[in-house]
């Protein structure tokens, strides 16, 4: 008898569950907790700047709502998927036949290249 299939594909385990369970009972909810975060970091940032010695600080609170709104983009926009780079090699197609051809040519094309800067060396 052939095994049933675990648990459906982005479905979530018993632990994540409960955790998101847990939260909905105390009516937390983490994107309006972040931007109550963001709203806050900058609100200290710029009573920071109005102080004479609140650089520092101020920086602080700007990287942190700096961060805070990076996280929030999670939320709206989907995350770039980094780039494969794939060498590619322009023979693969050719018969060999073909490369020795191409392999004469750009031998032939280096040398009346090299006799052009011989020719022009003093």
């Amino acid at each position: 008898m052939p095994k049933k299939p675990g648990r459906p594909k982005g479905s979530l385990n018993k632990r994540t569950q409960e955790f998101l369970d847990i939260l909905n009972d105390n009516g937390f909810e983490p994107a309006q907790s972040a931007i109550d975060c963001y709203d806050k970091a900058i609100e200290n940032y710029q009573e920071c700047c109005k102080k004479p010695h609140g650089k520092n600080l101020a920086a602080k609170f700007l990287k942190m709502a700096t961060d805070i709104a990076l996280d929030l983009c999670s939320y709206s926009y989907a995350k770039i998927k980094s780039i494969e780079h794939v060498k590619s090699d322009p023979l693969a197609d050719m018969t060999p036949q073909q490369r020795l051809e191409a392999l004469k040519n750009a031998v032939a094309l280096t040398e009346a290249e090299i006799r052009l800067n011989e020719q022009k060396a003093p």
